[in-house]
């Protein structure tokens, strides 16, 4: 009787996932029309075939409409013209795997108000008081920006010269408040420095977060 219930359990959950699945085919597919011919060799290459499977793993997975909706746009982007290799395709299918709601949300901002601080940030995502440094609120928001930073999708704002090279920081001695007679360290909602996209963020909002609809009509909001 055991081994009955525990095979329906796994046929239903099987059942489940082709149905997400085909929820997956109809969303792709009007987008997938909407790519030029040339496109057609790509779409059947074996390369190809193991992005789409490399994404219906993280799609089987997500747990929102936003996440899949991302998941989507990957294996359309990736079907166009070659932007980045399959090699950045994987791992961007990666980060979305690991990456919540709260961390699209902070791409959104820093994509939308370029140079955009911490504390803006928090404003406009929140809208609410600041919590203490020491709560959990605190720590999962600091959690989110070093992901992201660590993992090379975005970066406080540095000057570069021509050529891309950064320049070195000159940060004035009265540019944060004095804090004689304190102990305290920087605060996780610094409005000093601005963040911004590094490249690779900005070819992972073109490849994620961005619909080819909308991509064809010009820039788009992702908030």
């Amino acid at each position: 009787m055991r081994r009955d219930a525990f095979a329906a359990i796994l046929l239903r959950e099987h059942e489940l996932r082709l149905d997400r699945l085909d929820d997956l085919i109809e969303l792709i597919a009007p987008q997938l029309e909407l790519l030029d011919e040339s496109a057609d060799h790509r779409l059947e290459s074996e390369e190809y075939l193991h992005l789409v499977r490399r994404t219906a793993r993280v799609w089987d997975e997500a747990d929102t409409d936003g996440k899949r909706r991302y998941t989507a746009n990957i294996l359309v982007h990736a079907g166009g013209p070659r932007i980045v290799s399959d090699d950045v395709v994987r791992m961007f299918i990666d980060f979305l795997g690991t990456l919540n709601e709260i961390h699209l949300r902070v791409i959104g901002e820093v994509y939308n108000n370029k140079g955009i601080t911490r504390l803006k940030i928090w404003n406009r995502i929140y809208g609410m008081p600041l919590p203490a440094e020491n709560s959990n609120e605190a720590d999962l928001y600091r959690l989110v920006i070093r992901d992201l930073s660590t993992g090379g999708l975005i970066r406080q704002h540095r000057e570069t010269t021509p050529d891309g090279r950064f320049l070195a920081a000159q940060r004035s001695r009265t540019a944060r408040p004095a804090t004689t007679g304190t102990r305290t360290v920087e605060t996780s909602f610094d409005d000093q420095d601005g963040y911004e996209l590094t490249q690779l963020g900005e070819r992972f909002v073109h490849y994620v977060m961005t619909d080819v609809t909308k991509r064809i009509g010009g820039p788009s909001d992702l908030n």
